[in-house]
């Protein structure tokens, strides 16, 4: 779909609310209730869950309790087990920024690649947090930057939403595919449009974003920036200099 001042636009209907997307996230699909009752529990019932599937283990991981976390693992628990929407221990870690965590969990077989029932993997998680530490580590563990969700969103595309320069960079770093079109067509180039970073926008057409694509409603980058209401001139300049970038 097009992006349409006055309107909700293509970037905002595929992808949670700026305000508030960790916490939106957890409430939701990864749902981080309050369990203190697991916590106090989790010594005497490692396999307690509570009724939307989150277990001790994967609260120890989001509270960053190594203490717990070890004894649980020790006791024979599931590292990979599920809640009730997809999340797993090693996605609340991320979630948490809990890096101590995260390694224990890799150590002990945790899938770096799990899906929540939306797509979304530790990795986009952390992306979307700015969780640095936490993202340069899953790469390295072999988690697939590229990995894309239910929208066919990628964590590129994610961080560049979530205003997460620091975690751009890091990402075309892993040589991920700046072009990549989610399912309405955009790039994370029209995400950066849309939303007026000139700053994410300089950064991914550095690495050969193109200024050409257009998404499934017939709109660039440039034709995006003018719409949205957000644009400004050095905006402009970079998305509209007459020259496509190459690609790489």
């Amino acid at each position: 779909m097009g992006i349409r001042k006055k309107s909700q636009s293509s970037t905002e209907r595929a992808a949670p609310p700026v305000a508030g997307t960790a916490t939106l996230l957890v409430a939701g699909w990864l749902c981080v209730a309050t369990t203190t009752a697991l916590a106090s529990d989790s010594y005497r019932q490692p396999d307690a869950v509570h009724s939307n599937g989150k277990t001790a283990l994967m609260q120890a991981a989001r509270d960053g309790n190594e203490e717990i976390v070890r004894r649980l693992l020790r006791s024979g628990v599931d590292v990979n087990r599920q809640n009730t929407n997809g999340g797993t221990a090693i996605m609340y870690a991320a979630l948490g920024d809990r890096l101590a965590i995260t390694r224990i969990l890799v150590d002990q077989g945790a899938d770096v690649d799990a899906r929540a029932s939306n797509g979304w993997s530790a990795l986009m998680i952390a992306a979307v947090k700015g969780h640095a530490a936490i993202a340069r580590f899953l790469v390295a563990h072999g988690a697939d930057p590229d990995a894309m969700d239910i929208y066919r969103w990628t964590p590129l595309m994610r961080a560049a939403y979530a205003r997460r320069r620091e975690m751009v960079g890091l990402l075309l770093d892993q040589q991920v595919d700046v072009n990549h079109q989610a399912e309405n067509g955009i790039t994370a180039l029209h995400v950066a449009a849309e939303r007026g970073l000139t700053g994410i926008a300089g950064l991914l057409t550095a690495r050969g974003a193109r200024r050409d694509l257009k998404d499934a409603a017939g709109r660039t980058p440039g034709m995006t920036a003018r719409a949205s209401g957000r644009s400004n001139p050095e905006l402009l300049a970079l998305l509209e200099d007459g020259r496509p970038t190459p690609a790489p």
